[in-house]
Order: structure tokens, then C-alpha cells, then sequence
């Protein structure tokens, strides 16, 4: 049986991702450069930056909420979904900049 935490975080790093790739791409919209010089390319294909941000991320959560059976390994996914969610808290305030 799934460990319910698990699935919690598996699910909360998908809905974050959404969100950040959801974010981003409202901020290019509105004049926004994407900061990280390793997405910098993919951000001008919204195709591919979907897939990467997106279909990645359910992967990966898929994979998590299906693999992750140890405390060090829950720790590390915990770890992710608070940074992914700092990340949207920064989208948010660089939105509201830009509107």
C-alpha cells in the first residue's frame, strides 16, 4: 500500500509544477525573462516547455508516489515540493510586478 504522505507530496510536486509552468508562462506574456540560463532555450517553445514541466514532473511524481519506500528518500521529495513552492511564491510577486 502507497504511503499516504507520499502521495501528498507526489501530487503536491505535480500541481506545483503545473503551476510554475502556468506562472511562467503568463510572466514571458507580459515581458518577463526567464532566469535560469539551462531553461532560457526551452521557455521559447511552449510545446517543449510544457512537456519538460509538465509531463517531467507527473513522471516524476508518478515514479515517487510508486518508489519512495525510505525516510532519507521522502525527505528529498518533501524537499523539492517546499522549493518548487518558494518558486511559486516568487512567480506570484514577479507577476504582480508586472501587471
Amino acid at each position: 500500500m502507497l504511503d499516504r504522505r507520499v502521495l501528498f507530496f507526489a501530487f503536491a510536486l505535480f500541481v506545483l509544477s503545473f503551476a510554475d509552468w502556468a506562472f511562467t508562462s503568463v510572466a514571458l506574456d507580459l515581458g518577463a525573462v526567464e532566469a535560469n540560463p539551462l531553461m532560457r532555450d526551452i521557455v521559447t517553445s511552449p510545446g517543449q516547455f510544457y512537456l519538460l514541466k509538465v509531463v517531467l514532473a507527473g513522471a516524476v511524481s508518478l515514479a515517487a508516489a510508486l518508489i519512495i519506500r525510505s525516510k532519507p528518500a521522502f525527505t528529498v521529495l518533501s524537499s523539492v515540493v517546499f522549493m518548487y513552492a518558494i518558486l511559486i511564491l516568487w512567480n506570484v510577486t514577479t507577476l504582480h510586478r508586472l501587471i
